[in-house]
């Protein structure tokens, strides 16, 4: 398995065991924080009903596991998504077993609740040591061996999209010395003023001479 690969498992395990360390905080919660493994093993078929779906889902969404420091607005509105979806199956599943007969119903919306935000929480504070971690060699100004200060170039990217997440991902990975992205142009109207992989979105296509000026 290469490293990229075994990243990306890495991280689906994580995404997993975070749902389900979610699930088990919201039956502390709903039980006054006491807990038992007496407690634990009669919510088992639910635990496990919650735990094949939640792979299944992260498997089969769009939820990037292997790029957290590039997580975007829409990659949290996935998050949202893929959580309602597993506590949603994972009920209709336990309904069907035994009617949910050791689940309280308030259990859902709590397993709901923390899920998003465990999961959010995750991908924001590795987003956000990564920027702290660019920011500090940003500061460090790039030398040649004979000592010669490097030229970088400044860089406007066209277009706000997957595929430019992609390119800030490389830039920032393989060129962060020699490459400085300023901004970015995006496509509709309601893109301007957010931000994509950390860069802001200036303008529209159709602006770019008033952005440059």
């Amino acid at each position: 398995m290469s490293r990229s690969g075994f990243q990306v498992v890495a991280m689906l395990v994580i995404d997993v065991s975070l749902m389900m360390a979610a699930t088990i905080a919201a039956v502390v919660v709903r039980d006054d924080f006491q807990i038992s493994l007496e407690r634990l093993a009669t919510l088992s078929p639910y635990l496990t009903a919650t735990a094949l779906v939640a792979i299944v889902v992260f498997v089969g969404s769009k939820v990037p596991h292997g790029i957290w420091r590039f997580s975007s607005r829409s990659d949290y509105v996935r998050i949202v998504t893929s959580v309602a979806i597993i506590v949603a199956t994972a009920s209709i599943m336990g309904f069907f077993h035994d009617r949910l007969d050791n689940v309280p119903r308030s259990l859902p919306v709590l397993q709901a609740t923390f899920g998003i935000v465990l999961l959010g929480l995750a991908r924001a504070v590795f987003r956000g040591w990564h920027a702290r971690r660019q920011a500090a060699r940003k500061t460090r100004q790039p030398m040649l061996e004979d000592g010669a200060a490097v030229a970088g170039s400044n860089v406007l990217l066209v277009g706000a999209s997957r595929l430019t997440e992609v390119y800030l991902g490389a830039v920032e990975e393989l060129a962060p010395k020699f490459v400085r992205v300023v901004g970015v142009l995006g496509q509709r109207d309601r893109q301007v003023g957010r931000r994509l992989a950390g860069q802001p979105i200036l303008g529209q296509v159709g602006e770019v001479r008033d952005v440059l000026d």
